[in-house]
C-alpha cells in the first residue's frame, strides 16, 4: 500500500481526551510512513503539540481537500465543515471519516437540556450524512446510531492507551499522601459535569467507613456544586485537586478507580486505570460490558433514587476491595484489546478499505 496523505480536523488544540487519541493516532501514522496534517478551529494556552503541520481554520472559509487521501474529523464543527464543503460528485479522493466518542442524545441533553440538546443532536447527525465512514468506540454504539445512519457506513475501533509517561507534580505528592493518611483512596479523573454523576461517588462515602477517601482530578461546570455537596455530606473526605496536565499519573495513589457516568462512549481514564492494574468500579451502562467482563470490573446499577445509587456504589466498592483478582484481569484486557498499536492498525485497515 502506498503512503497516504491524512488530514485530521479537530475543534481545538486543547488537552481533551479525544485530542490525545488523535495525537497517538497521528504519531502512529507517521511511524508507518504516512504524511499527516492537523486543522483546528480554536487556539489557546498550553495546547497539545502535534508532530506535524497544524493550521488554524475558519468555518466560513472554503477549504481545498484535493491533496488528501483521507480527511478525518472529530466533533460537531469539524463534521459540519465537511458537510458544508465536501465536493459534490466526488467518489474517489479524498474519503471522509468521522469518529464519535459518545452517545450523542445523552451527551447533548445532559449539557444543554432536553429541547436544545435534542435539536443539536439532530444537527450533529445531519452533519455526518456526507461522510463515507463513521468510526464508533463499541458495537453497542453502532447499534445505537443504526437508527439514523446506514450500518454499512459504520465501523468499530476501540481507543488505545499507553501507561502514564509522566509523574505527578511534586507539590501534589505530599498533599495526596496527607489526605490519604493510610486509608483507602477512591479516585476519578474526569470533567466534573452532570453526565459524569460524580455526586453519586461523594454520596457513597456516607455508606463507607471513614478511612475511605475520594480524590477527584479535573474541573467542570458542576465543580462548585460538588464541593458544596462534599462539605455538607462528607466533610474532609474529598480532595478536589483540579485539572492536571498528566491526569493518568494520578492513578498511582488510587486504590479503587470509580467510573460513575450515566453515559460513556469509552472512558479513557478508566482504561488507563485498567492498564495500571487498578481495581475498578463502574456504572453498568451501555457499551461497558462489551469492553470489560464481570470478573474484570465490579459493576453497579445506576438506576433508582440518588440514595439507592449511592448505596449500590458503596457496596460495589467494598466488593472490589475484597477481590484481588479484578485488577490484574482488567490490566490483561487493556493490554490485549486497548493498545495504541491495535488502534493504529485498525485505523490503517479502515483507511485502506476506503482508498
Amino acid at each position: 500500500m502506498q503512503p497516504m496523505k491524512l488530514l485530521y480536523i479537530i475543534p481545538s488544540l486543547f488537552r481533551t481526551s479525544p485530542n490525545y487519541i488523535v495525537l497517538r493516532l497521528l504519531e502512529g501514522m507517521l511511524q508507518h510512513g504516512h504524511s499527516c496534517e492537523i486543522w483546528y478551529f480554536d487556539d489557546g494556552p498550553d495546547g497539545l503539540d502535534f508532530p506535524c503541520e497544524a493550521r488554524r481554520i475558519s468555518l466560513f472559509k472554503v477549504p481545498d481537500f484535493s491533496d488528501y487521501d483521507i480527511v478525518h474529523t472529530y466533533g460537531m464543527r469539524p463534521n459540519l465543515y465537511v458537510f458544508l464543503y465536501k465536493p459534490f460528485g466526488s467518489r474517489h479522493r479524498p474519503h471522509f471519516v468521522a469518529t464519535n466518542h459518545s452517545y450523542i442524545f445523552e451527551e447533548f441533553r445532559s449539557l444543554y437540556g432536553l429541547l436544545k440538546g435534542t435539536v443539536l443532536s439532530h444537527i450533529f447527525l445531519t452533519a455526518l450524512r456526507r461522510h463515507d465512514l463513521l468510526i464508533l468506540l463499541s458495537h453497542d454504539a453502532i447499534s445505537y446510531y443504526g437508527r439514523w445512519i446506514d450500518s454499512r457506513k459504520m465501523a468499530c475501533c476501540y481507543n488505545g492507551v499507553r501507561p502514564a509517561e509522566e509523574g505527578m507534580e511534586d507539590a501534589d505528592l505530599s498533599v495526596i499522601a496527607r489526605f490519604k493518611a493510610g486509608g483507602i483512596l477512591l479516585g476519578d479523573i474526569c470533567f466534573l459535569d452532570t453526565i459524569k454523576c460524580v455526586g453519586t461517588i461523594i454520596s457513597a462515602l456516607r455508606f463507607l467507613p471513614d478511612r475511605y477517601r475520594l480524590l477527584l482530578v479535573g474541573e467542570g461546570d458542576d465543580e462548585a456544586l460538588l464541593k458544596r455537596q462534599a462539605a455538607e455530606e462528607v466533610p474532609g473526605r474529598v480532595l478536589f485537586l483540579g485539572p492536571r496536565r498528566h491526569g493518568a499519573a494520578y492513578l498511582a495513589p488510587i486504590d479503587i478507580f470509580v467510573q460513575s457516568a450515566s453515559s460513556e462512549g469509552f472512558c479513557l481514564s478508566m482504561t488507563e486505570a485498567a492498564l495500571a492494574g487498578k481495581r475498578i468500579v463502574s456504572s453498568d451502562i451501555p457499551g461497558m460490558r462489551e469492553k470489560y467482563a464481570e470478573d474484570e470490573v465490579v459493576y453497579y446499577r445506576p438506576e433508582g433514587s440518588p440514595e439507592d445509587r449511592a448505596r449500590r456504589l458503596a457496596e460495589a466498592v467494598l466488593k472490589a476491595g475484597a477481590d484481588e483478582t479484578i485488577g490484574p484481569k482488567a490490566q490483561a484486557k487493556a493490554r490485549e484489546a486497548f493498545s495504541v498499536d491495535r488502534m493504529i492498525s485498525r485505523h490503517i485497515e479502515l483507511y485502506e478499505q476506503l482508498v
